[in-house]
Parts: structure tokens; C-alpha cells; sequence
């Protein structure tokens, strides 16, 4: 049976997790089963990442105990949510963690930009262009994939407020003063902290990481 399957199925064996796959749906219907269900298992639209990679886990483990790290990705990702599943692909996870570290991240990522496109549900989107007027104090972050959730940052961030006080305008204020709070001893504004609802509004992406600021900018 083994020397009939290479025979018939050797240009579409990529490896020997793939041919030992192919030797248990033919011999071993019980263990099929356990693939079958491995290969159809999908994340639910609620569920989170951490939870699909382990429940997916477990199905590998159970189909093939020996199974290569390349194929654990392969279904790890065949299973990924569909919105989730072209970045994580972009960013080529090598291993099971790496998957879920990218995966996580991402998801992450989404939620975000989920928070700024209901922040105005009826706001028109449109892309931005050479003819448009842009302030020039806020970055439209490019994704390969749906990056018209950012243009929402622009609708909800308030254009051409001036102007801010310099620093040092502020430090000379405090000049014969006798009595200083923390605040004023650790920088004056920039170190008034942001309502935690507000901090999506200053994401920004940098070395494939999400981050916000916990203070005024």
C-alpha cells in the first residue's frame, strides 16, 4: 500500500509528514478521522487567538503525534480567521510560537483599528490622494490590507489646534516659584497621563509592534 501511494501520489507529497498523512488515511481510518477534523477546525469570529492555537494544537498532536513544525503551521494557519489570516501569512511565522506571537499580535492590531472605524460608523472613507488636503501633524499608516481603517484617525483628531507651549515657556514660568507639585518637577504636560479609552487614538505601528501613549504626546 505504502510503495502504491508514492508511486501514484509522489508529485503531491512535499515532504514525509505529508506522505505519512497520506499512508494513515488509507490504512488508518480512526486516526483519518482525527485529520479530518484537524484540517476542517476553524476559528470562531468571537474566539480569541491564544484559544484556537492551542485547541488546533491539540487536533495535530492527536492526528500525528511526529508532525513536522512546517505542517503544524500549514493547518495553523489554514484555520486562521480571515481577517487575520493574509497579515499572518505576510509575516512568515517559522514556528508554532512564532505563529501565535504574530498571530496575537495582529489580532491585537485589529482590535484597534476596529475601536477607530466604529468610533465614527457613518464617516465616509475615502483614500487619501495628491489632490487632498492632509495635516501634515497626523500619519495615515499603510497596511497591505485594509488600510482604510486608518483615514478613521483623521476624523477623529482635532486639526490645526496651536499652538502647544514650548517646554521651555513652561519651565520659565516656574521661574521664583517656591512650592512645586510632581508634575511641574517632571515635565509639566507631557507627563499628564491619557484616560486609558483614549489611548487608541495615538496608535502607531514601529518594528511590527502596536504602541500608544499612556501620556500626552
Amino acid at each position: 500500500m505504502s510503495a502504491d501511494t508514492i508511486r501514484f501520489n509522489k508529485l503531491t507529497i512535499p515532504d514525509w509528514s505529508s506522505f505519512q498523512i497520506a499512508i494513515v488515511k488509507t490504512d488508518q481510518p480512526s486516526i483519518h478521522r482525527a485529520l479530518l477534523k484537524m484540517e476542517h477546525w476553524h476559528q470562531l469570529p468571537s474566539e480569541s487567538v491564544m484559544k484556537y492555537y492551542y485547541d488546533k494544537l491539540h487536533l495535530c498532536v492527536q492526528a500525528d503525534s511526529n508532525m513536522s513544525s512546517s505542517m503544524i503551521i500549514h493547518y495553523l494557519i489554514k484555520g486562521l480567521n480571515d481577517s487575520l489570516l493574509p497579515h499572518v501569512i505576510f509575516r512568515h511565522p517559522a514556528t508554532a510560537n512564532d505563529f501565535l506571537y504574530i498571530a496575537q499580535d495582529e489580532e491585537t492590531i485589529l482590535l484597534a483599528l476596529n475601536y477607530l472605524s466604529y468610533a465614527l460608523p457613518n464617516a465616509r472613507i475615502r483614500y487619501p490622494n495628491e489632490d487632498m488636503h492632509m495635516d501634515h501633524q497626523v500619519n495615515v499608516v499603510k497596511r497591505p490590507i485594509n488600510v482604510n481603517h486608518y483615514s478613521c484617525l483623521n476624523f477623529i483628531t482635532q486639526k490645526h489646534v496651536y499652538s502647544l507651549p514650548h517646554i521651555d515657556d513652561v519651565i520659565e514660568r516656574l521661574n521664583g516659584s517656591q512650592i512645586f507639585s510632581k508634575l511641574d518637577l517632571r515635565g509639566g504636560y507631557f507627563h499628564v497621563p491619557l484616560e486609558y479609552k483614549e489611548r487608541a487614538k495615538t496608535a502607531f505601528i514601529a518594528s511590527d509592534v502596536l504602541w500608544e501613549f499612556t501620556t500626552l504626546p
